[in-house]
Parts: C-alpha cells; sequence; structure tokens
C-alpha cells in the first residue's frame, strides 16, 4: 500500500542520515523530493569516487614550487632538494591537470 511504501521511504531516509551524521529538519512528502533523494544517494559512490581521485590527482602534478618562477627565493633547486623528495614519475600537465581537476570538482559541487 501506499502508506507502507512511504514508511520504509521514511525509515530509510532516517537510516541515511543517521549514518551521514546529519540531521535533516524534515522530509518533504513530494514525488520530486524523493526522486532529488534517490538521485542523490545513487550518484554518492560516483561522487566519493571523484573526491579521491582529485586527493590522488596531487602525486600526479608537479609541486608549484618547481613550476612558478616567483617561488624559486625558495632556495636553491627546490625540485632537487632531498627535503623535498620526489620521485621519476610523468607529470600531468599543468593544463590537463586543470581540465581534469574542473571536471572532477563539478560533481562534487553539485552534490553540495
Amino acid at each position: 500500500s501506499d502508506s507502507r511504501r512511504k514508511a520504509v521511504a521514511r525509515a530509510a531516509f532516517l537510516i541515511q542520515q543517521a549514518a551521514d551524521g546529519v540531521e535533516r529538519a524534515g522530509i518533504r512528502e513530494t514525488s520530486s523530493a524523493r526522486h532529488a533523494f534517490i538521485l542523490r544517494f545513487e550518484t554518492l559512490p560516483f561522487v566519493r569516487a571523484c573526491t579521491w581521485l582529485l586527493v590522488s590527482m596531487t602525486f600526479f602534478e608537479q609541486p608549484q614550487w618547481c613550476t612558478r618562477p616567483d617561488m624559486a627565493h625558495l632556495g636553491d633547486k627546490p625540485c632537487g632538494n632531498p627535503m623535498y623528495p620526489s620521485y621519476p614519475i610523468p607529470y600531468v600537465s599543468e593544463n590537463l591537470g586543470i581540465v581534469v581537476e574542473i571536471l572532477l570538482t563539478t560533481p562534487i559541487a553539485a552534490d553540495m
């Protein structure tokens, strides 16, 4: 029945709220609100993957103290300094890094 389905949906919402640790003021009992909640719930794994990919991008971007001339005052050859270890990996170009960051940040921002 319809009332049973609403009760199950409300229980699922409250369980998700408890798992997130975020208290929400109330539950809207409209079909558009239900669709929005389901859409967010189904896209959450994708958003989390985008977050982890964005964090992992830091390992494939060349540090700014190596690329920006205005940071040359940090000392003699900061990229060759053993205090800042780096590995011989192919770095992502700056332009490609910006494009990837925008593509990964957009779903995260849309989720907020």
